[in-house]
């Protein structure tokens, strides 16, 4: 089950949230404190959602948090909702990962997407990319230090 948190939830979590956010990167990226600033402003005016993963209703033990944004893309003129970050703090079966990912693109069909994207190298939210009969693709990203890769 995947719960979608408002503005003071987030302040209210907001360590657990910046733990997920910065140890779902991989190892060799960076996530300086404007970085954390911006995270945190974007969350509370729902410019980002976060998610908290839980098995139930009855076991609302957090599983896994989920940082999300919707962006514009000026080539096919749509938005996409991306999942940013994923993190998980305990064992998710691959039910509770396609509940999650059912429940997100719900959200963005609400929301006017007409995709979802994730950056990931994670296995199981690849296998849940591969029953949604997602393309998967190859990312590159080069970090420009003054100007220069």
């Amino acid at each position: 089950m995947l719960l979608k948190l408002l503005p003071d939830q987030i302040a209210s979590y907001w360590e657990y949230i910046k733990y997920a956010a910065i140890n779902s990167l991989p190892a060799d990226a960076t996530y300086d404190q404007q970085m954390v600033e911006n995270t945190l402003e974007n969350l509370l005016t729902d410019e980002m959602q976060c998610w908290w993963m839980v098995e139930d209703e009855e076991d609302i033990k957090l599983r896994c948090i989920i940082v999300t944004a919707i962006f514009y893309d000026n080539v096919t003129r749509k938005n996409i909702l991306r999942v940013s970050h994923a993190f998980g703090f305990l064992d998710l079966s691959r039910e509770l990962w396609e509940d999650a990912m059912g429940t997100l693109v719900r959200y963005a069909k609400h929301r006017g997407c007409s995709a979802m994207d994730a950056f990931t190298s994670n296995p199981a939210i690849l296998r849940v990319g591969e029953i949604l009969k997602a393309t998967k693709m190859d990312y590159l990203y080069v970090e420009l230090e003054n100007g220069h890769g």
